[in-house]
């Protein structure tokens, strides 16, 4: 399996509300922005899709893999954006072989 694209995204919650845009304007171009990334996505109908993020587990010098069945999140941002909700699928078996893959580099 071969890494096709990857895509550096920053937070968007401030986008979610549009009333924002009236005082900070070129968050509709963020928003604009974000929506085209994920319509990309959408579309390329990648056959898996590795999400890396500064939020859940922190450790210093280690990624923490997720091998459980599913994930939750939602967007809330300073008591705001509770309202967006995501949940996903998550392959264990690809996450198994994730970590194998790391531990079996890790002492090269």
């Amino acid at each position: 399996m071969s890494l096709l694209k990857a895509y550096i995204l920053p937070h968007g919650a401030i986008t979610l509300d549009p009333q924002n845009y009236q005082d900070y304007p070129e968050l509709q171009t963020l928003h604009d922005t974000l929506q085209a990334v994920g319509d990309e996505i959408v579309n390329f109908k990648p056959e898996l899709i590795v999400l890396t993020t500064p939020h859940g587990i922190a450790m210093s010098k280690s990624f923490g893999v997720y091998i459980n069945k599913d994930a939750y999140g939602t967007a809330e941002w300073e008591g705001k954006h509770g309202e967006y909700t995501i949940g996903a699928k998550l392959d264990e078996k690809v996450s198994q072989g994730l970590l194998a893959h790391i531990e079996e580099k890790k002492n090269v």
